[in-house]
């Protein structure tokens, strides 16, 4: 429970959990009609109380995530409806409207909401993604709130086998950290990739399978005093 307050409030939801999530963090992703609905979970540093559990599906260019985080005593919820459409050819914009909910047992039981807007501009070779997120400032208090961050992606495919990607985060009076790496597609049911986030130097990693309509995404992290951070989702996609 105590290791708990090492990180601040609603930190797991801040930024996308690894490179492979940060498309779909952007709301301007959606553009592209689909539906899938997935389940998955983050375990940070191999710890089971700094779990985080997420549902989503995605409906046309709709989508409903859930995430909650914690454990009996304290628990934090998110609750996100999002959507995106074009604006023109090759350029997507998107808004994310969530509810968070932060429980501790015996203490409190508060909520507040979130807005987070994003844009994509898509070239042959070259793909751009920008997402603001909550930028209402929310609070709980005076003291807790969450914090202005950013996401700018770029992703340039090399060939059709091999795709390079660079990420810029940051937190609004904190300076930004990047990871970059390659995501290799040796056949179209596959894509791994792998390459350093310099937020504490950690080390990622990530594949993808697809079997038909279900998909199996894992990703994760080594950190050199900590350990392995990793996640799981299985998706059941509708092409």
């Amino acid at each position: 429970m105590i290791i708990i307050f090492l990180f601040n409030i609603f930190e797991n939801f801040v930024f996308p959990d690894f490179n492979n999530r940060s498309i779909q963090f952007n709301p301007a992703g959606l553009i592209e009609p689909k539906f899938f609905v997935c389940l998955g979970s983050n375990e940070r540093f191999g710890l089971s109380s700094l779990r985080t559990w997420t549902a989503g599906m995605q409906v046309r260019s709709s989508q409903l995530i859930f995430k909650t985080f914690g454990n009996e005593l304290y628990r934090e919820n998110a609750f996100e409806l999002a959507g995106g459409f074009t604006v023109y050819k090759g350029i997507g914009a998107g808004i994310g409207i969530g509810v968070l909910n932060n429980w501790i047992k015996d203490y409190t039981n508060r909520f507040t909401y979130t807005i987070k807007l994003g844009a994509m501009f898509q070239l042959p070779n070259l793909r751009l993604d920008l997402c603001l997120n909550n930028i209402n400032n929310p609070r709980f208090s005076e003291i807790d709130y969450l914090p202005i961050s950013y996401l700018l992606g770029l992703q340039y495919c090399i060939n059709p086998y091999v795709k390079a990607y660079f990420n810029t985060m940051g937190k609004e009076k904190d300076k930004p950290f990047f990871n970059f790496g390659l995501l290799v597609i040796p056949v179209k049911e596959i894509e791994f990739y792998t390459g350093i986030n310099t937020e504490n130097f950690l080390f990622e990693y990530g594949l993808e399978i697809c079997l038909g309509r279900l998909a199996v995404d894992y990703a994760g992290t080594i950190h050199r005093q900590l350990g392995l951070s990793h996640t799981i989702f299985i998706s059941l996609l509708r092409l």
